[in-house]
């Protein structure tokens, strides 16, 4: 059994980061991940990183990976791709693990991030898969899409992948926070999803996971 944990969190300047994981971990990597490159680093408690952000909150159920898959069933990309549409609102940078839900190391996000042009993702190894997922370096690998259509050379999507931890989080933060920046980026503005409906959003995608094991596995 795993526990599915999504945080939402908003700096100071409006932005709003969120994550999205299976492993107990990573929301304390991803605070300190944040601290660290924060701007406002140097008024950060360093044993306290949660103090970067001027509001926040986290979620979490649980749930059992699913195993012994060659692809993810459609109805299950289907169900990730509505709780992600249903967590994003509002986030301008989503931390999320890329295979999450399966033990495989099936990547789930790749829809979701065409969908989504407007935030910047940074994917990283569920707990299960990390040990069969040798490619992925120790800090990170960054490549970006254009947002639009037709293309602006000034406003591309950034995708990063890491192995999960401080430093590589707070890399992948001072990367898109100074590409943002460059780009002359603002927080998005629109209303992020509130507590209760992401908490909703999770049990029902958990709830998918559980029809499909005893009707498929």
């Amino acid at each position: 059994m795993s526990t599915l944990i999504f945080r939402l969190c908003e700096a100071a300047d409006g932005s709003r980061f969120g994550c999205l994981s299976d492993r107990p971990e990573v929301p304390e990597l991803f605070d300190l991940g944040y601290a660290l490159a924060s701007p406002n680093r140097y008024c950060t408690i360093p044993t306290q990183p949660q103090h970067s952000w001027v509001e926040e909150y986290s979620i979490e159920e649980d749930f059992a990976p699913l195993t012994d898959l060659e692809e993810i069933p459609r109805e299950v990309k289907n169900a990730f791709n509505t709780l992600m549409s249903e967590l994003i609102s509002g986030v301008d940078v989503m931390f999320c693990s890329y295979a999450l839900g399966n033990t495989q190391g099936l990547p789930v996000c790749d829809e979701v991030m065409d969908s989504h042009r407007a935030t910047d993702f940074v994917l990283f190894p569920q707990a299960i898969c990390q040990a069969h997922m040798p490619e992925i370096p120790a800090y990170l690998v960054c490549y970006s899409v254009p947002r639009d259509k037709p293309a602006d050379p000034a406003l591309q999507q950034h995708r990063i992948y890491c192995q999960p931890g401080s430093f590589a989080f707070s890399q992948a933060f001072s990367a898109i926070i100074e590409q943002r920046g460059k780009a002359g980026l603002k927080p998005q503005g629109a209303s992020p999803t509130d507590k209760r409906t992401a908490q909703q959003a999770l049990n029902r995608f958990t709830d998918c996971l559980r029809a499909y094991h005893p009707a498929h596995q």
